[in-house]
């Protein structure tokens, strides 16, 4: 048999707390009845909604890489009507530091990406920005449940896949399957902030339904006097565009391509698989943090991530401004037989 790879890679935006999910293209025909309860919940758990105060989160969290082995966090987040916010995130390992004054934004760490576990943590905080996307995505109808408790539904047309489950007593968002980087957020414990709710218990589960990471807010209380100081960009900070402010922005394009070798202890057991690869592409095109996200040999990740490495990209970039940005993508790499 002879070995053969095939590669594919596209952008993910990173989904910060204050971005919306990326969903393409303008909202179609929908369930009216699955509309509703995105509304809902939205209207219920936007903590950073228009017209709500300033407020403080404070977490821990605890990040499952495989049984045995876990690092445990800290992250506090502050933000105001105005847009302003300012993030602090401590773990062995690695530190980072993040403001933004709604136009800008700063950025400071140990490592000069953000490692996947992290990333989905911070993605597992955009509840309303994923519920905000849900809301202008085509949504198909109510699914049957086994618990007459729960209300589901999934988007449908183009892209990766999302399902929500919802409280029918309250409305409250209870799950979400992820399409886009094949992960479960779960959300429970939900109590107020003023007339809003949030979870205070938050896990990231993988598709074998293992725990990779579990979030606890322990503080999230209005902020009546902020610090404006803590605002500034700390330093040794990289300043970022916010996405909001690029009309059009250009993706990472791939300029450098590595072949992967194909392993030839699985060539000869015929073992084939597809890779799919978390990396971010710096400002400088170059991939990095790079992270098994599907269950495949390691033989062939191991591949996979030693040629990816090595490729060189064109930047994402604000089409208006030229400023470029980092940009978290998924890339796949296929290795079959013939």
């Amino acid at each position: 048999m002879k070995g053969e790879w095939r590669t594919a890679a596209c952008a993910a935006g990173l989904g910060l707390f204050l971005s919306a999910f990326a969903m393409a293209g303008t909202k179609p025909n929908t369930s009216a009845a699955s509309e509703a309860l995105v509304k809902r919940a939205l209207a219920s758990c936007d903590i950073m909604a228009n017209g709500v105060p300033a407020a403080r989160l404070y977490a821990h969290f605890r990040i499952n890489y495989a049984p045995g082995k876990s690092a445990e966090g800290e992250l506090l987040r502050i933000w105001t009507p105005t847009g302003w916010w300012h993030e602090e995130l401590a773990m062995s390992g690695y530190r980072s530091t993040e403001v933004s004054d709604g136009k800008q934004e700063w950025r400071a760490g140990t490592l000069r990406y953000i490692p996947y576990p992290i990333f989905l943590i911070r993605r597992a905080l955009t509840l309303p920005a994923a519920l905000d996307a849900a809301e202008h995505a085509q949504l198909g109808p109510l699914l049957p449940t086994s618990d007459g408790a729960v209300d589901c539904v999934d988007t449908e047309g183009h892209g990766p896949r999302f399902s929500y489950c919802f409280d029918t007593q309250d409305g409250n968002l209870l799950r979400m399957f992820d399409g886009e980087w094949n992960v479960t957020f779960q959300y429970a414990d939900y109590q107020p902030l003023g007339t809003k709710r949030f979870p205070r218990r938050l896990e990231v589960l993988l598709p074998s339904g293992r725990q990779l990471a579990e979030i606890h807010i322990d503080q999230l209380v209005p902020e009546k006097h902020p610090d404006l100081r803590i605002f500034l960009p700390v330093k040794g900070s990289e300043e970022e565009p916010v996405k909001g402010q690029c009309e059009v922005i250009e993706r990472p394009k791939l300029k450098k391509l590595v072949k992967p070798q194909y392993p030839r202890e699985a060539e000869a057991a015929g073992i084939t698989g597809v890779v799919q690869l978390y990396a971010e592409i710096g400002k400088d095109g170059i991939p990095r943090g790079l992270w098994p996200i599907n269950s495949v040999p390691p033989v062939l990740s191991r591949a996979a991530i030693e040629a990816v490495r090595r490729w060189h990209y064109r930047p994402q970039t604000c089409k208006a401004t030229g400023a470029t940005m980092a940009a978290r993508v998924k890339v796949t790499v296929l290795f079959v037989t013939r």
